[in-house]
């Protein structure tokens, strides 16, 4: 039986439950840790890793949704993994392709 969310699975859902954009795991990390010591971050690997890992543990269980590559635990998109809240990146992919649309309706009608 699951004991439900640990602190920092429940302190980075309610980040991203918060945000109205897509954040990375690096951006995530550090808005849970706060590791500004004399205005210059310093977060660690090892934050950075559970952040990840949290993120991942979230992922499988149906809670956010991630997009960009799996490189070496941080990769995607220019180097990181983009994290939402589920259907946003459908969501923005479906505004994209509006878009796109919109642009090569109006280029042919000309």
């Amino acid at each position: 039986m699951s004991r439900g969310l640990g602190k920092v699975q429940a302190g980075l859902l309610a980040i991203i439950e918060r945000e109205q954009k897509s954040l990375n795991t690096y951006q995530l990390a550090r808005m849970f840790y706060q590791p500004e010591v004399q205005g210059r971050c310093v977060l660690t690997m090892a934050q950075a890793k559970a952040a990840y890992r949290t993120l991942c543990s979230l992922e499988k269980r149906g809670k956010i949704e991630s997009y960009g590559h799996r490189g070496n635990g941080y990769g995607g998109a220019y180097g990181f993994i983009w994290w939402s809240r589920p259907g946003t990146q459908r969501l923005q992919q479906d505004r994209h392709h509006a878009q796109m649309l919109a642009a090569a309706v109006g280029f042919a009608s000309q």
